[in-house]
């Protein structure tokens, strides 16, 4: 059976300076995604008086993601869309090697009013790299590889994922 933590013990790994104000906000969040679905526990969501939710590794990880995320204002919904992400990489054994990999590895999201693309890329962020593509560049790009046209991009966010997950202390 993997190891749990419990809600507390969440906060202290995803507040790393240990600040009672950072220890605080991570608790609200950590609570906050997982009433919204954000957030899995290993066992009962609603656990009642006197017991703990606890979360396994993996979702630690996804948590200090989602901090990353929320600190530019990214809302639930876009959120989700990078669950579904999680989800589709869920074998723990890719997670475990995110923090030591080099080059580092990066997520990127970006969306516009209707389409959120995300992507993992390895040491450079493609998809910033493309919204400073010149007009004859942009002609020859082809939304349909699942990119969003540049021209169209309302927000690009590039998450340092190895940066993130080396800081959490288990």
């Amino acid at each position: 059976m993997e190891l749990t933590y419990t809600l507390k013990e969440v906060a202290a790994i995803l507040s790393p300076t240990g600040e009672q104000d950072e220890f605080n906000r991570a608790s609200r969040q950590v609570r906050h995604w997982t009433i919204n679905g954000l957030l899995e526990t290993a066992g009962e969501k609603y656990v009642g008086t006197g017991r703990s939710r606890r979360y396994e590794k993996d979702e630690i990880r996804f948590a200090a993601w989602l901090m990353e995320l929320a600190k530019y204002g990214v809302n639930i919904s876009i959120m989700e869309s990078v669950r579904l992400t999680f989800d589709e990489y869920a074998d723990e054994e890719f997670w475990d090697t995110i923090a030591e990999a080099d080059p580092p590895i990066l997520y990127e999201l970006a969306w516009d009013e209707g389409t959120i693309v995300g992507k993992f890329s390895f040491g450079a962020a493609d998809l910033i790299m493309q919204t400073h593509l010149d007009d004859a560049q942009r002609q020859n790009a082809n939304p349909k590889d699942g990119t969003i046209d540049p021209a169209n991009i309302t927000s690009v966010i590039a998450v340092n994922l190895t940066k993130i997950f080396a800081r959490l202390k288990f």
